[in-house]
């Protein structure tokens, strides 16, 4: 294991160097022009930090003696592996550079994010180095080959996503899987996952989601507290950071911007951004979105609400309604693996009415056919609402940059002009260049910033790298009583289903009844009873 990758060298020949040195230029102009917002800082800290400070944490906390587990996607429940002594840490990657050296393995026409992940790999970044385990759903093709390559380097775990949830069967396969992921949990770190470390770990991401909804509340302002391309940032960091230190800053910078004034004026075309991943530092959609007089206000991808909406419900604290409850929440996940795919349609329907959306920016990586596949029906459904559409195919370059943005410009303009809007103040929406690449064009060097920000969490907020704590405070998010529904605030009667658990006995799971394709309704499984793997009571 190379010794200077896992300790965060940032020399500047160094693949973490250039990593460093990429997200620091970014986070520069970020910072720039956020309008003053100091709740900010921690996390232009901490995106700062990433491939560096917060290598060292996790390294600390390897030599503490707890596992550190790579994972891909939303469907990884972090609770099991919060709740197991391990540390969770997103192997996502966004950088143009890590792609070359993947080249070599994949072919050129293939997903740049799958290729970056696996330049991450190939060029031994700290996180890759310090898993012990990394974990693969097989959402797309693409994943599931990546599961292969990775595992000749690693020990990898493949998560069996059922491509539909839309029969008893899937539902039956999912909750089996994360039965078994239990198991797996609890024989790599040699700890038994408890009832109250499952439930603590279940209510402190129940917090996490109900700091995030309530943050995307007050995005709904017009005109928002908040530039999109700094929200994208926070969400981004969640996969990264410690949960309960970005939670804690999370709900402190909500209570800064809801006394705040707006960072611009109520003429900015209201943009929702949906379509594959935008991973950091690759910002150049919402940067290039809001030089454009737009203003990215609300997004559905998987960076973003997507993995941080749908709270886990549990009716009863018993570890089989737990288990259960967290299939219930991972299954809501609207990715475009699911077919149908009806939940999605809704979920986007319901946020261009709550988030008063003028126009809709469809984002997809080259070679992302699940994605691509869906823009028809999205857009036919747009259309019926009378919502613009843009299409961008992108990947993590920097050539395409400036077609997009004219693309972009002619799109926001088509927007004031079908709207009536009249632009005001429109010179303080042109921020200084905000391309990295463009600026080293150009021979500028960045100055060195400073420490920035408050020195940490008050007592008791973790400031090194997870610890599951010992008695933190269970936060029930409001209405946690109610049943899930679907996203378009459907309920269907339940009924009765014999399932098997992960551990061969029987289970009673009063879920709904599958709907017909075509109905529109999220099929979510609760309230019921069962016997918990192993057949424990």
């Amino acid at each position: 294991m190379c010794a200077d990758h896992v300790s965060g060298s940032n020399s500047e020949d160094s693949f973490v160097g250039v990593i460093t040195k990429r997200i620091s230029d970014k986070i520069d102009d970020l910072a720039r022009n956020s309008g003053g917002i100091k709740g900010m800082d921690y996390f232009y800290k901490a995106a700062t930090e990433l491939y560096t400070g917060r290598a060292r944490e996790l390294k600390a906390a390897k030599a503490e003696g707890k596992k550190i587990i790579g994972v891909f996607c939303n469907f990884v429940p972090e609770e099991l592996v919060y709740a197991a002594g391990a540390i969770p840490v997103r192997l996502s990657a966004g950088l143009q550079e890590a792609i070359l050296p993947s080249e070599e393995i994949l072919p050129r026409n293939f997903c740049p994010l799958i290729k970056s992940a696996l330049g991450f790999a190939l060029e031994k970044s700290p996180h890759f180095e310090l898993t012990d385990v990394i974990i693969v759903p097989t959402t797309c093709d693409g994943k599931k080959k990546l599961s292969e390559i990775l595992g000749e380097m690693k020990t990898t775990w493949s998560l069996e996503v059922p491509h539909t949830i839309e029969t008893p069967q899937a539902r039956e396969l999912w909750l089996t899987e994360l039965g078994l992921l239990k198991t797996q949990l609890e024989k790599l770190t040699g700890n038994k996952i408890t009832k109250k470390a499952l439930k603590r770990e279940i209510n402190l991401h129940n917090r996490k989601r109900a700091a995030t909804r309530r943050f995307y509340e007050i995005r709904k302002r017009i005109p928002p507290a908040i530039w999109g391309r700094d929200a994208l940032l926070i969400t981004n960091l969640s996969f990264y950071d410690d949960a309960e230190r970005w939670t804690w800053n999370l709900e402190r910078l909500c209570s800064e911007l809801e006394k705040r004034p707006p960072v611009c004026d109520s003429s900015s075309p209201r943009i929702l951004l949906t379509g594959c991943p935008v991973v950091f530092p690759v910002w150049k959609i919402p940067i290039l979105i809001e030089e454009s007089n737009g203003i990215v206000v609300s997004d559905d991808v998987c960076m973003g609400s997507k993995g941080l909406w749908d709270p886990v419900e549990v009716p009863h604290w018993t570890m089989g309604e737990m288990l259960i409850g967290l299939a219930d929440r991972y299954l809501m996940n609207t990715c475009a693996c699911f077919t149908p795919n009806l939940a999605r349609m809704d979920r986007l329907m319901q946020f261009i009415d709550d988030f008063k959306v003028d126009g809709v920016l469809y984002h997809t990586l080259q070679a992302c056919h699940v994605y691509g596949m869906e823009i028809p029906r999205t857009e036919k459904a747009l259309k019926a609402m009378n919502i613009s559409l843009l299409k961008i195919e992108t990947d993590y370059s920097q050539e395409d940059v400036e077609q997009i943005r004219t693309r972009l410009e002619a799109f926001i303009e088509m927007i004031i002009a079908k709207k009536g809007i009249t632009l005001v103040g429109a010179d303080v929406r042109r921020p200084d260049d905000y391309m990295a690449e463009e600026r080293e064009a150009s021979g500028r060097i960045t100055e060195k910033r400073g420490p920035r920000g408050p020195p940490g969490p008050p007592p008791g907020v973790p400031s090194a790298a997870h610890v599951v704590v010992a008695s933190p405070t269970e936060t029930a998010l409001p209405n946690s009583s109610q049943p899930i529904t679907s996203p378009s605030g459907s309920q269907t009667p339940l009924r009765e289903q014999k399932l098997t658990t992960p551990g061969g006995s029987k289970i009673s799971l009063r879920e709904q009844k599958p709907t017909p394709p075509g109905s529109g309704s999220r099929i979510p499984l609760r309230d019921r009873k069962l016997t918990p793997p192993g057949g424990k009571k």
